[in-house]
């Protein structure tokens, strides 16, 4: 049975960036669906939980929705995402793909924001 968030890409980029900021991977595990291209999923789940093992402080949760976008199976997030305080914004990509009822992430592109801090 799915849960709410995983029925719509916004969903499903929101729970992304609440639980990875508190490194619940077993989340981070169910919205991954295990074909992930440009960010390899093992090297990013792996990161995250050497981060969680370490102790460290929650990552921020300061994310800005720039455009969400579905067609037919398939959807994409951009989103302005900054996770620690002494850390720049970066801008996320992240593809969706819709397997049933919900939507698993099926890449990302993270890129350095050269935008404006706070855009509108």
């Amino acid at each position: 049975m799915s849960e709410a968030w995983q029925r719509s890409p916004r969903g499903v980029a929101e729970q992304l960036v609440e639980r990875g900021s508190v490194y619940d991977i077993d989340t981070m595990g169910q919205i991954y669906d295990g074909s992930v291209r440009r960010a390899g999923r093992a090297e990013t789940i792996a990161m995250f939980r050497r981060w969680a093992e370490e102790g460290g402080d929650p990552l921020l949760t300061e994310a800005q929705f720039l455009h969400v976008e579905e067609s037919g199976d398939q959807a994409v997030v951009l989103l302005r995402r900054k996770m620690r305080a002494d850390e720049p914004s970066s801008l996320y990509e992240l593809r969706l793909r819709r397997h049933g009822e919900i939507w698993r992430g099926n890449g990302e592109t993270i890129m350095p924001w050269v935008g404006p801090a706070n855009p509108s």
